[in-house]
């Protein structure tokens, strides 16, 4: 509990309709969560905005609202909710991020993968580690489901709160440009920051790649930068173009990770093939030989900034090697579907035009077998990449075939044509009826377990069919509405069906 005066404290109020300082038993912003002592906050969602649930919140017993425009009773206005909401709720938290070690991962690919590898080191390092992603966010061998890669600042608070509360010193916080746009982040206390890569991708939200760049940027220069931890320091890719830009931004320390010479953290790689990667990181003068069972040049590039991290962390380079070893995959990235059928299946989450062509070009540099790609692109998102993910397809597989991945609200098959609009018209359109002549070119096949079971049926021993684009996922938004589904499953179920062909 803490009264309302205490909570806005520092706070510009405009006006109020509130009469006297009530305690505050929790704070929220949807009044489906709303309870008896709660403190409202009205904020703008991307569909609807909180202002139309004040009286909703106040029937289920919120005691005070905090708006932008005035209402009938209980509502203190202020100037921009969304700035105001992580504030209030890092105080009624009591600002668990200043009692944690905190990590921000930030970057268009990657951050998945990296916060994994670094889950893995920090583990064998003996510490208990929480993890806040796209995927879940887990700590103590437990997980829970979460709705978006960075969630609300009220609910990141709550988690590191619980997670702080069971004995979690270190926390991993994936950190996509939504929130920090959106100031989700804002009150957390980063002690490391790891920007991974820059590519297209959200430009239904941030418009431009400048706006998409600048928020990923201001992560450094305005959150880390500005964080009350004392030995705050960044970890940045020196492969990416972006990487280069950031560091003469930077006024912090930083390490650069890369394999060129001049990187902090380098590697040398002695073997690279679909089973994995084995070479030696050198680290502050240091050969250590490490194994890893994820492969791809984009790994390479997310084990060194894991391992950067680590360092900055000062885990002793041993333990780092160990730590990448022990980790033996990433749910729905390049994950191996396994099989009695002589087929390489893999799953991932590629989404974006850049994170496509590098596990296409992974697979392409690591095998000389077939490739058959089936992806597709979400609806409600960025319209732009969906040509230059078609392009990108056609030109790197020997046949695609384009399918449904959540369609949301928008007609599947207008998504289908703009990905066509980007494959070249030397590519040969494929009728699905084709299935036992085909060789190269491209197909649609709208239903996304339709397109899984042809890619299946038309393979061959040693083909590889790679199924892009939902990955970890275990649903499909149809309209507004979700329904199972599962890459990796619906790939047993063809495989298993498969008939050998004579």
């Amino acid at each position: 509990m803490m009264k309302l005066s205490t909570l806005l404290s520092t706070i510009q109020i405009k006006s109020s309709s509130l009469s006297g300082d009530p305690e505050i038993h929790a704070v929220c912003y949807s009044s489906h969560n709303a309870t008896p002592g709660s403190l409202f906050v009205a904020i703008k969602g991307l569909k609807t905005d909180g202002y139309q649930y004040i009286s909703q919140a106040l029937e289920k017993g919120s005691v005070a609202v905090l708006a932008e425009k005035p209402y009938e009773t209980k509502t203190v206005v202020i100037k921009n909710s969304r700035e105001i909401l992580p504030i209030v709720s890092t105080r009624f938290y009591q600002n668990p991020s200043e009692k944690l070690v905190l990590i921000g991962i930030t970057g268009t690919n990657g951050k998945t993968t990296t916060s994994y590898l670094l889950e893995s080191i920090l583990q064998v390092a003996g510490y208990e580690v929480g993890v806040i992603g796209t995927i879940n966010y887990r700590f103590r061998q437990e997980t829970y489901p979460n709705s978006m890669t960075t969630p609300e600042s009220t609910d990141l608070q709550r988690i590191m709160v619980q997670m702080k509360n069971q004995g979690v010193s270190h926390v991993i916080m994936e950190v996509s440009s939504h929130s920090i746009a959106l100031h989700r982040v804002n009150g957390c206390a980063f002690d490391v920051g790891i920007f991974t890569n820059f590519s297209q991708d959200h430009l239904d939200y941030h418009e431009t790649m400048e706006q998409y760049w600048d928020s990923k940027k201001r992560f450094f220069t305005d959150l880390l930068s500005h964080s009350s931890k004392k030995n705050r320091i960044a970890i940045v890719n020196g492969e990416d173009s972006k990487g280069k830009v950031l560091q003469e931004c930077l006024q912090i320390p930083y390490l650069v990770t890369g394999t060129s010479s001049f990187c902090d953290i380098s590697m040398k790689i002695e073997q690279h093939n679909l089973q994995g990667i084995q070479g030696y990181l050198l680290i502050d003068g240091n050969k250590i030989q490490f194994q890893s069972f994820l492969c791809g040049d984009y790994n390479v590039e997310n084990i060194l900034s894991a391992a950067g991290a680590a360092k900055a962390l000062k885990i002793s380079p041993k333990t780092i090697a160990k730590g990448i070893s022990s980790l033996k995959g990433v749910p729905g990235r390049l994950e191996k579907v396994e099989n009695y059928q002589s087929r390489y299946v893999f799953v991932d989450y590629a989404h974006t035009p850049d994170a496509l062509k590098h596990v296409i070009q992974t697979i392409r540099k690591l095998s000389n077998h077939r490739l058959i790609c089936v992806f597709g692109c979400g609806g409600d998102r960025d319209s732009q990449k969906r040509p230059l993910m078609g392009e990108i397809a056609s030109h790197l597989s020997d046949i695609v075939i384009l399918t449904s991945d959540n369609p949301r609200t928008e007609d599947p098959f207008k998504i289908l044509a703009e990905i066509e609009a980007g494959i070249s018209k030397n590519i040969f359109k494929i009728n699905p009826a084709q299935i036992d002549t085909v060789s190269n070119g491209y197909m649609i096949i709208p239903d996304r377990k339709e397109a899984i079971n042809h890619a299946i049926r038309l393979s061959n021993e040693n083909d590889i069919i790679l199924i892009a684009g939902k990955g970890h996922e275990t649903y499909q938004i149809l309209k507004d509405q979700a329904i199972f589904f599962d890459d990796r499953i619906e790939a047993q179920k063809a495989l298993a069906s498969l008939r050998v062909k004579i």
